[in-house]
């Protein structure tokens, strides 16, 4: 996965108090599905207190308005590079700032000396708890916060599987050469090829390409295209080797072709462990 911001501790710190924040400027090149937010704390942090990373936008060079709040991550003693994780969500490239905020004073952040940075005080309206929507700053820092954030470029986010080997046949019959698979493993779905069955509780289980892992549950599609007799029907499952992923049903199949655009839940997504066993299943009911 790809970075932006300060991915090494720097030599200066900075303490903290409660309810203070403090951020650095970075720039992102690419549009990006952000996934993290990595503060480093100096060997001096005390244990006994949390942070949570955070993402402002950037206007006339300070921070404006809140992108990201991090989920909350105990400061042990003895800091060190801290990761808060972000509901994933999609940043345009340009300039943000990035920090944390801190629930009281025991931690002690990691910064570059002489790069500047901003900070936000509980007196202006900072607040660990639920940090705010616009930034009012509490005054310049000589030194940045030493923080990165993790992401994905969305460049990699879309991936294609098809059907790429038979794992099992049954009755399923196909309608050209080269096997059940290459009759459905097109990318625009065509009907000049096509599998067939007339068996009742007959399934047929294809392998699908091996994909990377996404790190995100967000926009998992299954997309198949169906045609029953008007009366048989359809089931249509997904499963990771022999775990079911997923399963859509459709009694009776629809009596002309329909292509299906089915999405995963976040928990059926996050059930995925591994993107190189998948395999698409039909059963005809």
């Amino acid at each position: 996965m790809a970075t932006f911001g300060d991915t090494t501790a720097g030599g200066s710190t900075f303490p903290s108090t409660n309810d203070r924040a403090i951020f650095g400027q970075f720039v992102l090149t690419e549009e990006a599905q952000i996934e993290s937010i990595t503060c480093f704390f100096d060997t001096t942090s005390a244990a006994g207190a949390n942070f949570k990373g955070l993402i402002y936008s950037d206007v006339a060079g300070v921070p404006s308005a809140r992108l990201a709040v991090g989920a909350a991550v105990a400061v042990p003693a003895g800091g060190g590079a801290l990761t808060s994780a972000v509901t994933p969500f999609v940043l345009a490239a340009g300039t943000y700032w990035i920090g944390a905020v801190v629930s009281d004073f025991q931690p002690v952040w990691d910064a570059d000396a002489g790069l500047g940075g901003q900070r936000e005080e509980a007196a202006q309206g900072m607040s660990y708890a639920s940090p705010p929507a616009t930034f009012t700053s509490s005054g310049t820092t000589a030194d940045r916060v030493s923080a990165y954030v993790t992401y994905t470029p969305t460049s990699e986010l879309t991936q294609t599987g098809v059907p790429i080997s038979t794992v099992t046949a049954g009755s399923w019959q196909a309608s050209g050469a080269g096997g059940l698979f290459a009759q459905i493993d097109e990318t625009v779905a065509s009907d000049a090829d096509y599998i067939v069955t007339a068996v009742t509780a007959d399934s047929c289980e294809f392998a699908i390409t091996v994909l990377g892992d996404p790190y995100s549950s967000l926009a998992h599609e299954i997309n198949y295209r169906i045609r029953g007799d008007g009366t048989s029907g359809m089931v249509v499952s997904l499963y990771q080797g022999a775990s079911l992923i997923a399963s859509w049903t459709h009694d009776p199949a629809p009596a002309s072709y329909t292509t299906f655009n089915q999405t995963l839940t976040g928990p059926q997504a996050d059930s995925i462990t591994d993107y190189g066993d998948l395999r698409l299943r039909f059963t005809e009911i």
